[in-house]
């Protein structure tokens, strides 16, 4: 693997590592400050937030590998065309996904389980989250044009401050006015808001001339779509494969204990930045590798990035699993370490399969296979939820974890066996 793809990769870690440092920092203080129910609430509006990013229908992974082929083969001239015929459609579905969260609230609510008087709070703070949809979902887009053009360095140098105040900046709304979830709610908009225009001016250093461009190109529509339609199932089933878990627990033991789950959950999934900074740098890079044909370097690239994520995330893993009650009583507090630490102590050993993993997701969609990506994630899901579902009924948060850390088990070995299948079959 060259300098430059580990400098690159650095660069990501670096961007994706403060925003979770600050999250470490802060999330004891949340849980202090706003009680473990409504702890519990904010999780769920970060995942519904996340969830209802599917709707740009993979076209932000479309549009990082459009960018990077045409850069390749020096097709230069589509790039404007492609890159805002597909930011257009992406704001047109991300006002959509807005719409459908407002109009959702009622029902989320239920699922979710809140109290009466939770419940009022919960619905206004849902009025303000419907809005950051939208916002989300464009930002992916840019920053997927961005990615395109591997500009990486600069991509983390928004996120680092940007993601760091999405949870330090609530954090001080608290602290200062003593309020509740829509105070929090109302900054993460704004801090939303602000990360948008920030990709903005970062997207005019690469694309210049914005007016004279054809902003919506219906002849693109189909190369958008023929890779992000596969990646749409994969950006549908993928969240809900990752975020099911503690709706169901709160559905089969109440909003009260998802907090027990979710904190170790968010803490041990963390260790995944290291290997999504990695395989996000790898994306764009092997689809330029495959327009040139470039399969040795292919194959070789694959191997030398397993087997540094699995080195990087190993001893880690195995930390966090071992000294998890030490960790969690240093954390937050022992009463809270009691209830949660063989919850992180299994799902920390799931990470780092789950983290190896990433590399062959990024090579198999980079070699233009999302086709087999998305298969994968419904298999999973057919046997997950139920899974999920019997284990949570009868062994409660150990059972989620163990589902869990069962279905990344199924997804590696998925993975890794077709990317063996690719490379024979590329050689040809």
């Amino acid at each position: 693997m060259n300098k430059h793809l580990l400098k690159l990769g650095g660069w990501n870690l670096i961007g994706q590592l403060i925003p979770m440092i600050s999250a470490i920092i802060v999330i004891p203080f949340f849980i202090n400050m706003l009680g473990v129910e409504i702890f519990g609430v904010l999780t769920i509006f970060w995942m519904v937030v996340g969830y209802f990013s599917l709707f740009d229908f993979g076209l932000s992974r479309s549009l990082a590998k459009l960018v990077s082929k045409s850069l390749a083969l020096n097709e230069l001239d589509k790039i404007k065309t492609t890159v805002f015929t597909g930011l257009t459609l992406l704001l047109l579905l991300g006002c959509l996904a807005g719409f459908l969260v407002h109009i959702s609230t009622d029902a989320i609510i239920n699922l979710i389980g809140v109290s009466d008087e939770t419940g009022a709070v919960v619905q206004k703070s849902f009025f303000f989250l419907s809005f950051a949809v939208p916002l989300v979902i464009v930002t992916t887009g840019i920053r997927g044009v961005l990615e395109g053009f591997s500009a990486f360095k600069v991509l983390s140098l928004i996120r680092m401050p940007i993601g760091s105040l999405m949870f330090l900046a609530p954090a001080i709304v608290l602290y200062i006015t003593q309020g509740g979830l829509v105070e929090v709610t109302v900054t993460l908009l704004s801090i939303r808001g602000l990360g948008f225009l920030m990709h903005i001016i970062l997207m005019k250093n690469y694309i210049s001339n914005w007016f004279d461009i054809e902003l919506f190109n219906t002849s693109q529509l189909s190369e958008l779509f023929k890779f992000g339609g596969w990646v749409t199932v994969s950006s549908i089933v993928s969240p809900l494969l990752g975020q099911v878990d503690r709706f169901l627990i709160s559905g089969v033991l109440g909003i009260a204990v998802v907090a027990f789950y979710s904190t170790p959950y968010e803490m041990a999934t963390k260790l995944l930045v290291v290997s999504s900074a990695l395989s996000g740098v790898l994306f764009p890079h092997v689809s330029k590798l495959v327009a040139l044909g470039e399969i040795g370097e292919i194959k070789s690239l694959y191997l030398k990035a397993t087997w540094i994520i699995a080195l990087l995330l190993t001893p880690i893993g195995l930390f966090l699993s071992v000294f998890s009650y030490d960790v969690i009583s240093i954390w937050i507090s022992k009463d809270f370490a009691d209830s949660s630490w063989k919850v992180m102590s299994i799902l920390s050993l799931g990470v780092v399969i789950n983290g190896i993993s990433n590399i062959p997701y990024s090579f198999i969609q980079g070699a233009g296979k999302p086709n087999v990506t998305a298969l994968f994630h419904l298999v999973e899901l057919a046997l997950y939820i139920p899974l999920l579902y019997i284990c949570i009924l009868y062994y409660g948060l150990v059972g989620a974890a163990c589902a869990w850390t069962f279905r990344v088990i199924l997804d590696a070995l998925m993975l890794h066996s077709y990317s063996v299948h690719l490379f024979k079959k590329m050689e040809l």
